[in-house]
């Protein structure tokens, strides 16, 4: 089967995913810890690049991963791309904004719903490691917003509480807790959902914006961004380099 392997290098994971070249199926492989030393050597990466794949298009925010990655597939001559550095943006698309201080995975996720998608003006909150937010108007990249990751957040403030360790938290429907680990979800879950609610209505959108909402930690509040103006599209960032894998390779 004609298929490219599209790789998501993020901080906290290595999402591998296949695309059909014929039907634009995407396809999850494997999905393994960044930090995991026994899968960041050449053999994983050899038993992954073994079925053939016509070509691999990544985007890394991982330096070691990205060297790891040219490495193996330069052994195996294998064409792999690289979102920054392997085919040249329309500075405009991007409104003067510095694309060498941009992140990989904020390009592939703007081609993810401009040119895969076909969206015109949307906000996308990406819910990672970091939780970003960026604005797109008339096609054009606005700028982004940066804050701690639901997650991250989360861990950082009951690693030292030993009674809360290796507890579940959820979304919760209480106004404000009569137990630390309700009052926790409420501060930390509820907290970031309103966060996001609230810097989105910073943009004083129209009516018929959509916001799109991606990413590993995008599925702790599923319930809540239901029935919004939301739209939960989990493979945004594949969607992005499969575009990419469409166009010409011209650095």
């Amino acid at each position: 089967m004609a298929s490219t392997l599209l790789i998501d290098v993020g901080n906290t994971t290595v999402d591998f995913r296949v695309s059909n070249n014929i039907n634009q199926e995407i396809v999850k492989l494997e999905r393994i810890w960044t930090k995991d030393e026994s899968k960041q050597n050449e053999t994983f990466l050899k038993e992954i690049f073994k079925n053939g794949f016509e070509k691999i298009i990544f985007s890394s925010v991982v330096p070691n991963w990205s060297q790891l990655i040219y490495k193996v597939t330069k052994e195996l001559e294998i064409p792999t791309l690289e979102v920054k550095n392997s085919f040249s943006h329309d500075c405009d698309d991007f409104k003067n904004i510095s694309l060498e201080k941009l992140g990989s995975d904020f390009i592939a996720n703007y081609y993810g719903v401009v040119k895969n998608l076909k969206l015109s003006d949307c906000v996308v909150v990406s819910m990672g490691t970091a939780t970003t937010i960026f604005k797109i108007e008339k096609h054009k990249f606005q700028g982004t917003i940066i804050a701690a990751g639901l997650k991250i957040a989360l861990e950082s403030l009951v690693k030292n509480a030993a009674l809360l360790s290796g507890q579940e938290f959820n979304f919760s429907n209480a106004l404000y807790g009569q137990d630390t680990k309700t009052a926790i979800e409420i501060g930390s879950i509820n907290g970031h959902f309103e966060m996001i609610k609230g810097l989105i209505n910073n943009f004083k959108l129209g009516p018929d914006v959509p916001i799109i909402i991606t990413g590993g930690n995008a599925h702790v509040l599923y319930d809540q961004f239901r029935g919004q103006n939301y739209q939960i599209i989990e493979e945004l960032i594949f969607l992005g380099l499969q575009w990419l894998s469409s166009q010409k390779n011209d650095k």
